[in-house]
């Protein structure tokens, strides 16, 4: 008399699930994007040109205060230089004035605005000059700005209002010739990511 149990056998069917069920855990798992992403994705290839017309307003807004100051009085231009003394320490001595009125910005600091304005509108429509400037160089042309600071706050020698305008725009140029070529950069590769994470998924690209 034989002791061994009968074998069960599996179906065609069981065995084609049981293979799926494999298949399916083998898989990774992938989370949904983030709810945020679409409207991420949509604003960051704004930002350049936001940041670009927001320093042109924040330095034109400065020069035109003193004529502000003419035209309609303090109770419209005391908000505009409380706002500006954030950023900004309004010494006379290193700041223009108009028939009395000083502007809102010292002298480098609107330098400094209109010069990142300038050259982002340079860079948004003048596509020969997207190429990113190398750091060395950056360093370079942002240095006499440093130096004229330095050398002014120790008492070496004192700063000119002309010195203060060409080291303040030298200095905005590089900055933005050097930050914007690289932001677009990144924004590209950020882009393409999503989109093989969205082709991935099955999603529609935002």
């Amino acid at each position: 008399m034989s002791d061994s149990q009968p074998q069960k056998t599996i179906s065609p069917e069981q065995l084609e699930e049981l293979q799926r069920l494999i298949a399916l855990r083998r898989q990774p798992v992938r989370k949904p994007l983030p709810r945020w992403l679409p409207a991420a994705m949509r604003t960051l290839p704004h930002i350049l040109i936001t940041v670009t017309v927001l320093n042109l307003f924040i330095g034109l807004l400065a020069v035109v205060t003193p004529w502000l100051g003419m035209w309609f009085g303090t109770a419209v231009t005391d908000p505009i230089y409380s706002a500006y003394s954030w950023i900004c320490p309004q010494r006379p001595s290193h700041t223009f004035f108009i028939r009395g009125h000083a502007m809102a910005f010292e002298q480098r600091d609107i330098a400094m605005h209109l010069g990142f304005a300038a050259a982002g509108i340079l860079y948004l429509f003048w596509s020969r000059i997207r190429r990113p400037l190398p750091t060395w160089l950056a360093v370079a042309l942002v240095a006499p700005m440093l130096i004229d600071v330095t050398i002014s706050t120790m008492g070496v020698l004192p700063s000119t209002w002309f010195s203060r305008l060409w080291t303040g725009s030298l200095a905005a140029i590089a900055i933005i010739w050097w930050s914007y070529p690289r932001f677009d950069g990144y924004l590209r590769n950020v882009q393409a990511h999503v989109a093989r994470l969205q082709s991935a998924r099955g999603t529609q690209p935002t």
